[in-house]
């Protein structure tokens, strides 16, 4: 009796059928070529092998993903429980298939695969016994999601607009501090949490898998917890986007962040309208993350969270730039910013716009005010310690979300080029910065300057001469030692910084990732006929796997997608055969 679950034999093809784009039967030589006249012995390519071939849907779901992510290199599942894929990229702990799904093992005998459900309350009363999925985006979600719009992690789950809920409460209220509460009150999100030194593992960083049980107990992790008060509440969602802020690019000066930590509304520091800012965005992390430890603050997370926002748009709008109370023009950028990556992680794209254009114009208006000038020296330290430096680091952020956008959604700019132009300027004079924001956007301007590079190039073959070859091979070398100079002080900075930070550290390496896949595009011009340049091309390919190695699962939660663009770069010349660097570079996706 034949088996349901395999319903066609995969059959291999010889490179002259594949060529021809015709049936070929596996032969050698096959009948095709045979009726052809062509040499009687058929050239199959490596690891072309007859054997049988799953069905549709069996496969396991971090194949799926990877075969939706990398379009180009798919990768067939066998439909064991792990399958030999995830066991070649070490993922035996995430391989798992559908609901009613059954996986089939090479031997062809049969095991039915224990269904992931997800936590009931009813079952689940004490915060052991559950099912959780991993932080970040479950893996039912991202099969259904668009790669081409992943800018903003789109991976979550809509809330209400704005508008459907009207404002209530005060104008926000002052918080406790951290020794007022109660230990057990303040949550710990693993998706969140600092990832510990190499120090402390005498250089090697302890394995961490998605566990599927909660086992940190609080006072959130089931359904019949106990509520908090508000202010505690605010505290904790406040805290929530602060220890990630400098993923959306509000790099502060230790004084406004312990006020923004504290909840001070008394404008001393910080502006109120900050302190809102950061309950806006904290409710919308809170919302969307998968741990039940937030499952008694995720009933009301789309009440707190479009109260914020909206009484963020109302004082924005209230409040001129002749007012007393109005906020001063970098923390109107920085709340326009802040808006901007709600609107997006909303799929609100026409507010993106116009949020980040908003801040865009206010910058360049103010542009003395926000270290633009060639007058102010760049700072020697990752997190500024003043307005200036603030005012940059936000001015770099903006100009870092314009380029990620060009390259990955195709978007028509949104900032004004005279605002990009002038930050262009003053990072190619200023070299040796190493503030986060201004470090991810020059590593961005690389790599787009890589890609306008390459494409004159592939004008050129298709006979379109827009600039003249010296002028290009000049511009080629120029661009190739901005690149290695900006590889010697991220080098440097994490020498000095490796001890200190990891999530620092995690930043600057994505930096090096995204220099290097400029540096490896430029090298890919030359490869196919030039030793030299393809021996470079190979180096720096193995330079960006060596790095992705290192970095641990838990780790691509604080990346963004400019690095899959990356890792895709890298992966265009490998071949099948370099099972070593596939699995370094193209395993990546299913984990990000």
């Amino acid at each position: 009796m034949s088996n349901p679950e395999f319903k066609k034999t995969k059959i291999p093809t010889c490179k002259s059928c594949r060529q021809r784009k015709i049936r070929c039967d596996g032969e050698n030589p096959c009948v095709p070529c045979s009726r052809a006249r062509t040499p009687l012995v058929c050239a199959y390519p490596p690891k072309s092998h007859a054997g049988l071939e799953l069905s549709k849907g069996a496969a396991c779901v971090p194949c799926r993903i990877c075969t939706e992510t990398l379009r180009r290199r798919k990768r067939k599942c066998d439909g064991a429980a792990p399958c030999l894929t995830c066991k070649n990229t070490f993922r035996i702990e995430e391989c798992h298939y559908r609901v009613r799904s059954v996986a089939r093992r090479s031997l062809g005998h049969t095991e039915q695969v224990p269904q992931m459900e997800a936590p009931s309350c009813a079952e689940d009363t004490n915060g052991s016994g559950g099912l959780s999925e991993p932080a970040g985006p479950s893996l039912e979600t991202l099969q259904d999601i668009n790669p081409q719009v992943d800018l903003f992690r789109p991976w979550l789950e809509p809330i209400p607009r704005l508008g459907t809920t009207e404002v209530a409460g005060e104008h926000g209220t002052v918080g406790p501090s951290p020794q007022d509460l109660n230990p057990q009150m303040v949550l710990s999100l693993p998706w969140l949490e600092p990832i510990p030194d190499t120090a402390q593992f005498n250089g090697a960083l302890p394995a961490v898998s998605h566990p599927t049980a909660i086992s940190t107990p609080s006072v959130f992790n089931t359904c019949t917890a106990a509520p908090v008060d508000q202010v505690t509440e605010l505290y904790l969602v406040r805290n929530l986007f602060l220890d990630s802020c400098w993923q959306f690019g509000l790099n502060l000066s230790p004084a406004k962040r312990d006020a923004l930590s504290r909840g001070d509304i008394s404008g001393a520091v910080v502006h109120p309208i900050l302190v809102h800012a950061c309950h806006m965005m904290g409710y919308l992390l809170a919302g969307r993350s998968n741990s039940a430890q937030w499952a008694y603050l995720k009933r009301h997370t789309p009440e707190g969270e479009t109260t914020e926002a909206l009484r963020v748009i109302d004082l924005m709008k209230g409040l001129s730039g002749a007012d007393a109370d109005a906020p001063d023009p970098l923390t109107r950028v920085q709340v326009y910013k802040l808006l901007a990556l709600y609107s997006g992680l909303k799929m609100d794209f026409r507010g993106f716009q116009e949020f980040l254009g908003n801040a865009g114009n206010i910058a360049l208006r103010h542009g003395v005010g926000f270290g633009m000038e060639d007058a102010f020296m760049p700072e020697t330290t990752l997190s500024p310690h003043g307005p200036l430096q603030e005012g940059r680091s936000a001015v770099a952020h903006m100009v870092y979300i314009e380029l990620a956008s060009s390259m990955i959604l195709k978007a028509p700019p949104k900032l004004p080029q005279v605002l990009l132009a002038k930050f262009r300027r003053w990072a190619a004079k200023n070299r040796k910065e190493i503030e986060m924001n201004v470090v991810k956007a020059n590593s961005a301007f690389l790599l787009v300057e890589s890609q306008q590079l390459v494409a004159e190039w592939n004008q050129w073959e298709q006979g379109v001469y827009s600039t003249r070859e010296a002028e290009w091979h000049a511009r080629y070398a120029d661009h190739a030692n901005n690149i290695q100079a900006l590889l010697h002080v991220l080098n440097t900075a994490l020498l000095e910084l490796a001890p200190v930070d990891r999530l620092q550290v995690l930043t600057l390496r994505g930096c090096v990732i995204i220099a290097l896949a400029a540096l490896a595009e430029l090298h890919a011009v030359f490869a196919p006929f030039d030793k030299a340049a393809r021996q470079q091309h190979r180096a720096v390919v193995d330079a960006i796997a060596r790095i992705t190695r290192m970095f641990h699962t838990a780790d691509y939660a604080y990346f963004d997608c400019t690095l899959e663009v990356c890792w895709d770069i890298a992966s265009r010349e490998i071949s099948e055969d370099d099972t070593e660097l596939c699995t370094a570079l193209c395993g990546v996706a299913t984990v990000n």
